[in-house]
């Protein structure tokens, strides 16, 4: 009796939980904001250069960039088609990025289902060191949706990640 009635609720979960991902986009929009700060001993230009070198992407970051097209770019901003895949799940989205060079970068999430998400990152030097600061207020929907559950300690590591590449990238150039 009472696997049955474990079992049931599990089954109950799953339905919620399959209902609540496949519900139209305006019904199921999670929301979280989430920082990132780290201080690298990398010189504060050459990773902004990196950082703001998007064409790039799909080389430095193979396994989850498929692909970066800019459809339009002025001085400072720079509108884009970005083809992007993690654990299995791919996505297309247009993004708005707005550069203010060696300082800060600001990307905007234009449409899909991380519409509204938006990425600040400042650059700044301590001594000899580079200060990284993220701020992230994201908007998931849709195939996304399961992002929005990740723990702190799993986000840490994915930007650990991200930017210790991204020095790799510095260091190798």
């Amino acid at each position: 009796m009472k696997t049955k009635l474990l079992l049931t609720v599990y089954i109950f979960i799953l339905i919620i939980s399959i209902v609540h991902v496949t519900l139209p986009n305006s019904y199921t929009i999670n929301e979280r904001n989430y920082s990132f700060s780290k201080i690298v001993n990398v010189d504060k230009n050459n990773l902004f250069v990196v950082v703001a070198d998007i064409q790039n992407y799909p080389n430095i970051f193979p396994d989850n960039y498929i692909s970066v097209i800019i459809s339009n770019q002025t001085d400072n901003i720079v509108f884009s088609k970005d083809t992007i895949q993690e654990s299995g799940i791919q996505t297309t989205l247009d993004i708005k990025r707005t550069i203010i060079l060696n300082e800060q970068q600001e990307i905007e999430i234009l449409n899909g289902d991380a519409e509204g998400t938006k990425i600040l990152i400042n650059f700044s030097e301590i001594n000899s060191n580079t200060r990284i600061d993220v701020n992230i207020d994201m908007k998931f929907s849709g195939i996304l949706t399961p992002f929005s559950y990740l723990p702190k300690h799993n986000l840490d590591s994915a930007m650990n990640t991200i930017l210790i590449t991204f020095i790799e990238k510095v260091n190798s150039q």
